[in-house]
């Protein structure tokens, strides 16, 4: 979603335009009490804030900005840019965030990964030398390779190298 923050006549016709060529729904607000409402209220890809809006001063600018979350901002005068800019702008804009909002779920991706696999080396590990040192009745000696076998199969689906085992 889109939240565009502008008291121009102008704005209304962004908004549509916005929607139309971003194909998402463009919130249109007049004023910074109304921005920070709808943010309050929704979470938002891109904040549009026009520069020549007269209430957009530094401490309104400030917590604006402390409130939109991840939202990409973009700041145009709307009494000299065209639709076409301001379009293009936001459509850029919105490719940006979705590249680096793909980035920061891969880099999470590869980090939980790297987690699971340490754990499961650490089960793995552990359960092998319990196997090998202690000595155990038969029932916990199923119960562990019940362990050691949904761990090598988890470690499977999670590409760990594989640990070698012994039965018991």
């Amino acid at each position: 979603m889109i939240l565009l923050l502008s008291a121009s006549s102008f704005g209304s016709k962004v908004a549509k335009a916005l929607s139309d060529s971003a194909l998402e729904k463009t919130e249109l607000v007049s004023s910074v009490r109304g921005a920070l409402q709808q943010l309050q209220k929704s979470a938002f890809n891109l904040v549009i804030v026009d520069d020549s809006l007269p209430e957009l001063n530094e401490a309104n600018l400030d917590v604006l900005l402390k409130r939109i979350g991840c939202a990409m901002p973009i700041f145009v005068n709307f009494s000299i840019s065209g639709i076409e800019r301001i379009t293009r702008e936001a459509t850029s804009a919105l490719r940006r965030a979705r590249q680096e909002q793909e980035a920061a779920l891969r880099l999470a991706q590869e980090e939980l990964r790297g987690q699971l696999r340490s754990e499961l080396t650490a089960i793995l590990l552990s359960t092998e030398q319990l196997m090998e040192m202690t000595p155990l009745s038969t029932a916990d000696q199923g119960r562990l390779r019940d362990v050691l076998e949904i761990a090598t199969r988890m470690s499977s689906h999670l590409q760990l190298p594989d640990v070698r085992h012994r039965a018991v």
